[in-house]
């Protein structure tokens, strides 16, 4: 009984041993696993607060660059800043066009022009008298030959015809001037002083 008394005491105190070295153990195996959970539970967290946080900062100050630095921007804001050129240019006055001019000698007895051909419009006629006795200028619009004109009196009758200018008494080496307008037709110079006409002091020329 003794012997059998001793080998239950001698259990019992292995078992109290093997509890209180177990429960340490234990206890140390249960803060590890909850250690490497929160371990494990904030390395899975930081990327997440870190991308959080990338997000809510970085695409107002990434916007505000991209507003500032866009070429759409900025030329924008150069066309609004600059002021037209076209309207800032003056633009140069264009002159009107020039009439024809035509020069006209008359002598004893003749009288020339410069031009057969004239085109159409006003005409400046300078007229200048290289005799040495008065003539004029008759500017008779009429396809008749002029040595056919009926004369009067030594004259060409003016009424008969369409008159459409003259520049009289042009004394001998004066210049005078006279300017027409002229439509396409065929026209008649003549110098109509008394005995002028018949002299021979006519010519023709044709507007264009």
């Amino acid at each position: 009984m003794r012997s059998w008394a001793r080998g239950v005491q001698a259990g019992t105190r292995t078992a109290q041993m093997t509890v209180h070295v177990r429960g340490p153990l234990v206890l140390a195996l249960v803060l590890f696993a909850a250690g490497a959970s929160v371990a494990c539970g904030s390395s899975k967290d930081e990327p997440t607060s870190a991308a959080t946080a990338a997000v809510k900062t970085i695409p107002a100050a990434a916007a505000a660059t991209v507003i500032v630095a866009t070429p759409a921007a900025t030329a924008t804001a150069a066309v609004a800043g600059t002021p037209s050129t076209s309207a800032a240019t003056p633009t140069a006055a264009t002159e009107p066009p020039r009439g024809a001019t035509a020069a006209v000698t008359m002598k004893e007895f003749t009288i020339a022009i410069d031009s057969a051909s004239i085109p159409a419009g006003e005409v400046k006629f300078t007229v200048r008298n290289a005799g040495a006795i008065p003539h004029e200028m008759v500017l008779l619009k009429t396809d008749v030959n002029p040595r056919q004109l009926p004369l009067k009196e030594g004259v060409v009758d003016e009424t008969r015809y369409q008159v459409i200018g003259a520049v009289r008494e042009v004394s001998g080496g004066a210049v005078k001037t006279g300017t027409f307008g002229l439509d396409a037709a065929k026209y008649v110079l003549l110098c109509n002083i008394a005995g002028h006409p018949a002299a021979g002091m006519y010519t023709t020329f044709t507007v264009k």
